[in-house]
């Protein structure tokens, strides 16, 4: 009865592993492309901030995601991030913010807590 529990167990995680979707490749530079849903509170320099935006993602294992955002001071800071189980929607933080996105193709949609929501377009 044991060894048919975990036969059973071993089964259902592999079910749902499989059932989780592939996440796309996002290596690569993205910049805005056109802003969308601004904060209402949103600060001048917040809005500036979102609208000089540059996102280069380095490196990607699996799900997981790391590398640096630029905005208008042009000091690059780091970025890390990991895909949902629908294999579009990511959660990513730094030292500074944090948030949530989607990719689809050439194109990222990312709303930051501190200001609003964005797309921007793989570049390279």
């Amino acid at each position: 009865m044991r060894s048919f529990v975990l036969c059973v167990a071993l089964c259902a995680l592999v079910s749902v592993q499989a059932v989780a979707a592939e996440v796309p490749d996002m290596v690569g530079t993205w910049k805005i492309s056109q802003r969308r849903h601004p904060a209402t509170s949103e600060s001048p320099q917040q809005s500036a901030e979102l609208a000089s935006l540059t996102i280069t993602i380095s490196h990607q294992t699996s799900d997981s995601f790391s590398g640096t955002v630029v905005g208008p001071k042009r000091k690059p800071e780091q970025i890390i991030g990991s895909f949902r189980r629908d294999g579009r929607t990511f959660v990513y933080s730094s030292a500074k913010t944090a948030g949530v996105g989607q990719v689809q193709g050439d194109e990222m949609q990312i709303c930051r807590t501190d200001t609003g929501c964005a797309v921007l377009t793989r570049t390279k």
